[in-house]
């Protein structure tokens, strides 16, 4: 048995999704640029996936950008977006945009403290709706409305939110960041919402495709398989997945990094006291349960992670500490062999 608990890594694809690409992987060769029949073709699938997008997201089918990748999407926003001045951001980003905004002048700040840390250089601001190692959910609509009020373009990366809590696209935000893997969806695909009244600069160019702003032949069954991704999204999954996050906490004997914030419904970011994270990882592997440090982007380098570095916990509890994160998939099954692991493992331990 195989247990799956880093669904903030990626996610299995579903097999629903996988059928909508499909016939598109193997019946004829589809170019949305061109103007024969098959182009045509092409042409309605791109414009459908895109509006079915659009209507989940409350946005015009215009605002939408694909991509291929949440950190194509942010490097975009970023470098696209940046006019000059000083770029507000966070030390608890992505590792997508702290690499990125290294090329700028810019300020660090924490999320609470963004509005006293407002000046008459900051030019953009970039933050995570929810971060993908804690699930610490950001006051968007604040940060939207001070970001709206001081004329400032806002980014939110929204890759740790898609799929697993309600969106709104409130006037302060310029545009936002996802990914299809994380719901759900292919690998090898990214979506950008940009508003209407912003300019980017494209940070690919060629053949104009995408509104002129990422050039490059659309990748047809992906974008399909993103959108059938967002369109199986569904409320009562956020439900189902907080309940087995809550019944996993309230029955281990662990520190809860973060817990002091509201916090979205899949992560579990927990410290065991005088445990080795990377050796209780391997045990964890070994059981068959598939659990993570962090960011898989940057966890092969076994180094502390940097978001829990910057939330203040000492090198011991960042050590102890581990990330399960859940989906629509996880099961009370999952759960229970899981809470089963760990009550064997700690009472191996204590004899």
């Amino acid at each position: 048995m195989t247990i799956y608990l880093d669904n903030n890594a990626t996610t299995a694809l579903d097999p629903r999704v996988l059928k909508a690409m499909l016939p598109l992987m193997q019946e004829e060769p589809l170019n949305p640029s061109s103007i024969h029949s098959y182009g045509r073709a092409a042409k309605a699938h791109l414009t459908f996936a895109r509006k079915t997008i659009s209507d989940y997201l409350n946005c015009q089918p215009s605002e939408l950008i694909f991509t291929s990748s949440g950190s194509e999407s942010l490097n975009t926003l970023i470098h696209g977006l940046y006019r000059g001045g000083t770029i507000l951001t966070s030390p608890l980003e992505h590792s997508c945009i702290l690499e990125s905004v290294k090329r700028y002048p810019t300020k660090m700040t924490m999320p609470d403290q963004i509005e006293s840390a407002l000046s008459s250089n900051i030019s953009l601001m970039v933050f995570s709706a929810v971060n993908g190692e804690t699930g610490a959910m950001l006051d968007l609509e604040h940060i939207a409305n001070l970001a709206n009020y001081h004329r400032i373009p806002l980014i939110i990366d929204a890759v740790a939110l898609l799929g697993r809590g309600p969106i709104t696209l409130y006037p302060g935000i310029t545009a936002m960041g996802f990914s299809g893997h994380k719901i759900h969806g292919p690998k090898g695909t990214g979506l950008i919402y940009l508003r209407s009244n912003h300019k980017l600069t494209p940070l690919i160019s060629g053949g104009g495709q995408e509104h002129g702003l990422r050039s490059g032949t659309e990748n047809l069954p992906g974008i399909v398989g993103l959108s059938k991704a967002i369109e199986l999204i569904n409320p009562s999954d956020f439900i189902h997945m907080q309940t087995m996050r809550d019944h996993l906490e309230s029955n281990l004997d662990a520190q809860v990094n973060g817990n002091e914030t509201s916090r979205i419904c899949n992560v579990s970011n927990l410290s065991f006291p005088g445990v080795d994270g990377e050796v209780l990882l391997m045990q964890l592997d070994l059981a068959g349960i598939a659990a993570s440090h962090g960011s898989a982007c940057s966890s092969g380098g076994l180094q502390p992670s940097h978001v829990l570095t910057a939330m203040g916990y000492n090198q011991d509890r960042i050590r102890s500490s581990v990330r399960l994160s859940l989906s629509r998939i996880t099961t009370q099954s999952d759960i229970d062999h899981t809470l089963e692991f760990f009550k064997n493992l700690f009472a191996n331990n204590s004899t």
